[in-house]
């Protein structure tokens, strides 16, 4: 486990981390710098073309698009999946979600990605098969949750669709699968 992934029990509640942020933080790092020799050029381009007010303006919006696009990607880093006797609450940060009541869990079990069926990763969304995978780390123990029917979730920021399982990086797939009905595994 990395630090900031090991949470306490509160409230009847648990929050297990989605595994090593190492993979993760390189995309982040890897968007800054684009975002941020982005931000540079734009810069230059509207001092040398734009009155001084209108460079300025395109500084701001350029520089406020550029910090959001960073904070929503960065977001999975500090992200947890919850489980409380209602329900599991899966996030890839601000940019993926999905709620799964206690009763829709139909199966939940480790998922071992293969060569033909390797985890990446990063968030994806398989509209054939309906799975939603959440994936910080793909060297971190992985969780496959079947449901018993389609439920609705959020993926890449908006987009709406009807998942009929998530496949999740943890910390802990041991608690995780502890913390699920029994008769789901």
């Amino acid at each position: 486990m990395t630090v900031g992934d090991s949470h306490a029990d509160v409230g009847g509640s648990s929050r297990i981390g989605m595994g090593k942020r190492g993979g993760w933080w390189a995309v982040v790092a890897g968007m800054t710098v684009v975002g941020v020799l982005e931000a540079v050029v734009l810069h230059f381009l509207a001092t040398a073309l734009l009155p001084t007010v209108a460079a300025r303006i395109a500084d701001a919006v350029v520089g406020g698009a550029t910090l959001l696009v960073l904070l929503a990607a960065a977001s999975p880093l500090w992200t947890v999946i919850r489980v409380d006797n209602a329900r599991v609450r899966a996030r890839f940060g601000w940019l993926a979600a999905v709620d799964i009541p206690r009763t829709e869990i139909g199966k939940a079990e480790r998922f071992r990605p293969t060569p033909q069926r390797p985890a990446e990763l990063g968030l994806d969304f398989d509209a054939d098969s309906g799975l939603l995978s959440f994936i910080r780390s793909p060297g971190s123990p992985l969780v496959r949750i079947d449901f018993r029917a389609e439920l609705p979730a959020r993926t890449r920021g908006t987009r709406r669709v009807r998942a009929r399982a998530v496949l999740l990086s943890t910390s802990d797939a041991e608690r995780l699968l502890a913390a699920l009905p029994t008769a789901a595994r």
